[in-house]
């Protein structure tokens, strides 16, 4: 998945903050949505994204990344498992760009 998918399908995927957006580009580390309705641009850096739960929640919906369980009782929801795992991939020198390539 490219970072381009991972917003697109969280935009998809019900993401609030940016109901209603569609992605247009990156450049660096700045991404650039346009609003639907008014073609208004906004830019966001690409870490405040990626550190909203509530974007990965969305992105989930749409892969459908399952509960882990065991035994029936739910441990953590599927997107909660994907998006822990960036920080340790960053602290052993990955970027943002390389994990969200291997979901």
């Amino acid at each position: 998945m490219t970072i381009k998918d991972f917003i697109e399908k969280a935009i998809e995927g019900g993401w609030k903050e940016f109901f209603d957006f569609s992605f247009l580009y990156t450049i660096g580390n700045t991404v650039t949505l346009e609003y639907g309705k008014t073609k208004d641009t906004v830019e966001k850096q690409l870490h405040e994204i990626v550190l909203d739960p509530k974007a990965w929640e969305a992105v989930g919906k749409v892969e459908r990344w399952e509960e882990n369980s065991i035994n029936n009782i739910v441990y953590t929801k599927g997107y909660q498992y994907k998006m822990n795992n960036l920080m340790p991939h960053l602290q052993e020198g990955g970027t943002i760009e390389s994990y969200i390539e291997t979901l």
